[in-house]
């Protein structure tokens, strides 16, 4: 999947019945995002409301954004927080944003924020968003400790200590075998 990150590709699909006149031909576009490439929403609302305003919230953000611009927005859910809770007045809902191509994570950042578009203050106000934040949470590189450093040192003069006292061990039992 790695070759069609961030991107799209058309299917041709092609329906036939037993009359000859019987054919319909479609084309299907079938986008291609990980969870890395979305945004969310995040309402202050629980999802049952959510739902039901979904479709003229997105139909609104579209207007606000322009012709180009379409909104796909996946399911609503309990907002999770980011210590793992559920968070059951809230509701999170990750969404994308296509035009004549995918826009990458900070496109969308930059598109959606209230100081590039003052528009949507009014529309977020509205329909109760606290804010847009990344879908899939931050993966922050892991950070070596002292600690982790102090255990490794530890290690590799336990490792480097056991080789020499197996050197040792081995000439002091020939010096041994030689004196008896």
């Amino acid at each position: 999947m790695a070759d069609f990150y961030d991107g799209y590709f058309t299917i041709k699909v092609s329906a036939s019945n037993r009359e000859p006149d019987g054919r319909a031909f479609t084309d299907v576009k079938v986008y291609v995002v990980r969870d890395r490439g979305l945004m969310k929403f995040v309402f202050s609302v629980p999802p049952g409301e959510v739902r039901m305003a979904l479709p003229d919230f997105k139909a609104e953000v579209e207007q606000v954004l322009g012709n180009p611009v379409a909104l796909n927005i996946y399911d609503t859910q309990f907002l999770s927080k980011r210590d793992g809770s559920l968070d059951f007045s809230a509701t999170s809902s990750c969404f994308q944003l296509v035009g004549a191509r995918t826009f990458d994570i900070k496109e969308m950042e930059r598109i959606m924020s209230l100081e590039s578009n003052p528009k949507m203050e009014a529309l977020y106000k509205k329909y109760n968003v606290q804010s847009v934040q990344r879908c899939a949470p931050f993966l922050a590189k892991a950070e070596v400790t002292w600690v982790q450093l102090c255990v490794l040192g530890i290690a590799a003069f336990i490792g480097v200590a056991s080789v020499i006292s197996g050197c040792v061990l081995c000439c002091s039992y020939n010096r041994w075998q030689r004196i008896r």
